[in-house]
């Protein structure tokens, strides 16, 4: 790995941590249920600019993302593009906590 591309992952890295916090966040008061419809029409488009937003900062170490909506355990996880599309990205992703 070059300089130059290992600090295109650290910085991909650093910008996903948050990304995947306030994922998290979204994905459980999904599960919880929300406390009006407005509530819920916010959290959704939240939830897509978020995904979105993961996705990009992802591709640019030329990677993609797995979006794990079950809010007990880690939101993303970092696939590479030429991995088959695993029955289970747990354990062939790399989670970002």
């Amino acid at each position: 790995m070059k300089i130059e591309e290992a600090r295109t992952l650290a910085n991909v890295l650093r910008n996903l941590h948050p990304l995947a916090r306030s994922l998290r966040a979204i994905y459980e008061r999904k599960c919880n249920g929300y406390h009006s419809q407005l509530a819920e029409l916010r959290a959704e488009v939240r939830l897509t600019k978020l995904q979105k937003l993961a996705d990009e900062w992802a591709a640019l170490a030329g990677l993609t993302c797995y979006h794990q909506t079950d809010p007990r355990g880690v939101a993303i996880y970092l696939l590479d593009p030429s991995w088959k599309k695993p029955d289970s990205s747990y354990t062939s992703g790399i989670a970002i906590h």
